[in-house]
């Protein structure tokens, strides 16, 4: 419930730019899930907090949390994520498509994309989650542009 809640509360609060609340979640959303063993929701309020700090101009530190957040990503005891194709995303955000990081951010962002595509049997809901989902269209401006 929490957990799960907070995370789209820290993206909303950093979309509208309430960078000091947004931080203010993420940092809650850190300990909570640090306190229940949930490294994942932990891990995905890190790389919100990454693109808090570009956001604030914190370029150094949000590149360091990003990079470090990938690295745990991308080992053998990787966690996994509740919002995989999100989380990649913000890598992108922070570090750019040309970063080496990014790209392969990028690159897996993609790939997890479609996967879940093809999963999906029904016509009417791919066609929602390819045209409708906000991480479907943030990755499309990202690979368009």
């Amino acid at each position: 419930g929490l957990l799960y809640s907070l995370v789209p509360w820290s993206r909303l609060l950093l979309q509208v730019v309430r960078l000091d609340q947004a931080k203010l979640a993420t940092e809650e959303l850190v300990e909570v899930a640090g306190s229940r063993g949930a490294e994942h929701f932990a891990l995905t309020a890190r790389l919100i907090g990454a693109r808090i700090d570009a956001a604030a101009g914190r370029t150094e530190q949000a590149r360091d949390s990003a990079i470090g957040c990938w690295e745990m990503m991308s080992g053998d005891r990787a966690p996994r994520l509740p919002w995989p194709i999100e989380s990649r995303l913000d890598i992108v955000e922070v570090l750019g498509r040309q970063h080496p990081v990014g790209a392969l951010a990028l690159a897996e962002a993609a790939e997890i994309h479609r996967d879940t595509a093809r999963s999906i049997a029904d016509p009417a809901l791919r066609r929602s989650f390819l045209e409708v989902v906000p991480a479907s269209r943030s990755l499309a401006a990202l690979v368009s542009g």
